[in-house]
Parts: C-alpha cells; structure tokens; sequence
C-alpha cells in the first residue's frame, strides 16, 4: 500500500513516502527490495503511487508527453488508469501529479475523482494519521530503552531546498514525521526508506540525506564536548545515507548502510520507476559513493567518514592509503582533531616523527582537552629523546583523566 504526503506553497512541492515494495505473496518483506514510488519523470513532472504496482507501472510507462499534451490529457490519463484498478477489483491505485511550470498545480487522483490541491496524501490512513500525529505534536517514538544515566538519540541531515517559495520548517517537519512512521514499523506496508523530493532550484529532485541512530551514550557535564559513535550492528547502531542523480530523466536514486556496508542502486526499469536494480555488498562508504558517481551519475550525500576508513587501513599495515583518506578528511574538514590525531598516528607508524608532533599538536589546539593527543604526543616524544616535553605532556593527559566525565 506505502504513504506518500505531498505539499505546495505557492511554487514550491514538498513530496515524502516510503519505498516498501509490498509483495502480497510474500511472508518477509526485505528493506533492500524497494521502489521509489515517487518517480520523477522530468523537472517539472513528479508522478507518486500507492495500491496495485502493475497498475502504477503501466499507467507510468504510457504516460502521454507532458510538453506535447494538454495538462488535462495527463490528468485523464492517469484517472483512466486509476479507474482499471477498481474495475480490476485488485488494490485500488492512486496517483499524486505534481507539475511544475507552467502549470504549478498538485493533483490527487482517488475515489474516482482528480481534484486540484494545495495537500494530499495516498496510501495507508492508518499511517496517514500516525503522520499527522507527529507532524502536529513533533512528539516522535522513543528509540530502544538505553541504560539507566544514558541517552538514546538519533541524528539526521538533510538537504534543504534551494527555492524562494521553500517552506523550509514544514520540509524538516514532514521528513521527521515520515521518519518516524517507518521507524514505529506499526504498518506492515509502510517501511523500507524515506524518500523526500522537493522543489530545488525550480526542478523537481530526490534530495539527499543522512540519518544515524547510534547506540546509547552518557551524556557529558553541560558545556562539554563528547564525540558520539555511530555505534555497531551489535550495538543497535545504523547510518544510512541517501544519494541522488543530477541530471537524466527518469531519476534514480541510491542508498548505503554504513554498519552493513551495504549499497543500493535504484535504477528505472523498462515502466520508468527506479526499483532496487543492483545491491552491493561488503562495500563501504566512500567506495560506494565513488563508484555510483562513476558507473551512474549519483551524487554524494554520503558520510564521507574518511577518518574511520585511514584509520581502518592503518590497522591493516596499509600506511600510505590511510595517509591519502586522512588527509582528504582533513581537506573537507580542516578543524577536526581526530582527522589530525590519526594522521600523526600514521606517521609515527612511519617514523616520521615531526610530521606526527605537527599533527598531535594541531590536534591539540583544535581541542585542549584531547587527551589522547597529549598521550599520543608524549609517547613520540618519548621516542626522539625529547624527555621533559614527554612528560609534560603525560602529566596533561593523566590531570585530563582525573577530570570527571
């Protein structure tokens, strides 16, 4: 069935659903087994669906042209088609036509009718409600009960859209609610991933986003600092990013799964609508968002965790590999004190020593409080002879130990 929630202001459209592919002889329904049941199908057409797929995939792969038909040609073609679905007795199929210039005009096709509106929604009411719900209260569910004194959390980025009608409050607010129904997993029918479109500079397009539940954490004193891990498969943690095309038409769409090291292909099949063409696996982060951007035109999103793969390949021996991701990190970053207390960990590795005090110091004054740095610093130190500055900085890190946390 899914949900799919669409909004216009003014000239700027707003669209969240999910990408469950609901199988009806099917016993498990597998998250990496979805649609985009938003399809975008040009710039300044968006079609959205929930009910019968074959009906949906027809009603798409026949569509008139939009540049070469009347609007009210469109209109009727997917009425048409949403009619069959009833006279079908099989689950009814609704359609969402967003259309952009010159029209600007969002269509709900159901109950029979196609009626012009500013909201609309299709698919499971059940999880329309819940929608709305969190959309009124932004009271969202509660992640998995953590230990007594720590703290569950979930953190996201999205995206915004670039338009001068964007509505940017109601967009964070529909992209959290339509988070939160899949997370709730209260509808059979409704999960897999979000999929959020908006209206970005004046085209229609599949935004990117990153949302990481990590596992519970202790919250620090107020006013300081504490990196909070993504956290294991084991743990209960997961990052997912989602990735977009820039330019062809219909567009497709990627998804990777940080801890899974799991990657995603949404690629239009022979109707228009991206599915899960390819999925790949044992594949992380930045190697997925290379390759998709190389073999389909998809763009970043990712976490670029350049850090986490440096400090992986140093374990591994693989020292001037490590050297190039930390030093991309420290690229995109040039104010991340992890990014530099692990490259001079690497040139220790390689002994070259000076390199490795550069680093821990920078480390140290982007943060005065890193104590590894201080005891990574002091150990290097240690190793050149220079013994009053090694324990200068020992005495540092042991005082910032005794600190309470």
């Amino acid at each position: 069935m899914s949900l799919v929630v669409a909004k216009k202001t003014n000239k700027f459209f707003c669209i969240v659903g999910d990408s469950q592919l609901t199988l009806t002889n099917a016993t498990h329904q597998n998250p990496l087994q979805g649609i985009l049941k938003s399809v975008i199908l040009s710039s300044n057409l968006c079609v959205s669906f929930a009910g019968n797929l074959h009906f949906a995939e027809e009603a798409i792969r026949t569509i008139p042209s939009i540049e070469k038909s009347t609007l009210q040609t469109v209109i009727d073609h997917f009425l048409r088609w949403h009619e069959k679905s009833t006279e079908a007795h099989a689950s009814t199929t609704d359609f969402i036509l967003a259309i952009g210039e010159p029209h600007f005009c969002l269509i709900a096709i159901k109950d029979a009718r196609a009626n012009n509106v500013e909201t609309t929604w299709i698919g499971n009411q059940d999880a329309f409600s819940e929608f709305q719900e969190y959309m009124q209260t932004e009271k969202f569910p509660p992640l998995p009960h953590p230990p007594e004194g720590n703290l569950a959390a979930s953190i996201s980025a999205i995206l915004c859209p670039e338009h001068p009608d964007a509505d940017h409050s109601t967009y964070t607010r529909m992209n959290n609610a339509m988070d939160a129904v899949i997370y709730n997993q209260k509808h059979k029918d409704v999960g897999g991933f979000k999929i959020p479109i908006a209206t970005h500079k004046n085209d229609f397009c599949y935004m990117p986003y990153m949302r990481v539940y990590p596992e519970p954490v202790v919250l620090p004193p107020v006013g300081a600092e504490k990196v909070i891990p993504f956290g294991t498969v084991e743990q209960g943690g997961y990052a997912i990013s989602f990735m977009i095309s820039d330019s062809a038409y219909p567009a497709c769409a990627a998804i990777h799964i940080l801890q899974a090291k799991i990657g995603v292909v949404f690629l239009p099949d022979t109707t228009n609508i991206p599915k899960s063409s390819y999925i790949f696996q044992n594949i992380d982060e930045i190697e997925f968002r290379e390759m998709v951007d190389r073999e389909y035109g998809i763009k970043g999103g990712g976490l670029d965790n350049y850090v986490a793969r440096g400090v992986r390949l140093a374990k591994q021996g693989r020292f001037e590999e490590a050297l190039e991701d930390l030093n991309k990190a420290i690229q995109l970053n040039p104010v991340d004190a992890e990014a530099y207390n692990n490259r001079g960990g690497v040139f220790c590795m390689l002994e070259r020593f000076e390199l490795a005090i550069a680093d821990f110091s920078k480390a140290i004054e982007l943060n005065p409080t890193y104590q590894k740095a201080y005891l990574n610093r002091a150990k290097t130190f240690e190793r050149i002879g220079r013994t009053q500055e090694a324990t200068n900085d020992m005495q540092t890190a042991n005082t910032l130990r005794s600190v309470p946390r």
